[in-house]
């Protein structure tokens, strides 16, 4: 795989329509594994502590969901 690949990132989630990340606008979030923080609040807690039991999704299926809603 090449080093420079987006490819190479795990992306263990993915939310194709938010309203609420980027005031203003329509977007869609990728959810990376491996946060340092330990945040009492955090919504993604599996993520942050248990990130090998949730599935990994390619950079190639997050780009052609995007396409499809475009």
């Amino acid at each position: 795989m090449d080093t420079d690949s987006p490819e190479k990132f795990l992306i263990k989630g993915f939310l194709e329509t938010s309203f609420v990340d980027w005031p203003g606008n329509i977007c869609s979030v990728l959810f990376l594994p491996h946060c340092n923080f330990r945040c009492s609040y955090c919504h993604n807690a599996n993520l942050v502590l248990h990130p090998v039991t949730m599935e990994n999704i390619s950079f190639t299926s997050v780009m052609a969901r995007l396409r499809q809603i475009d």
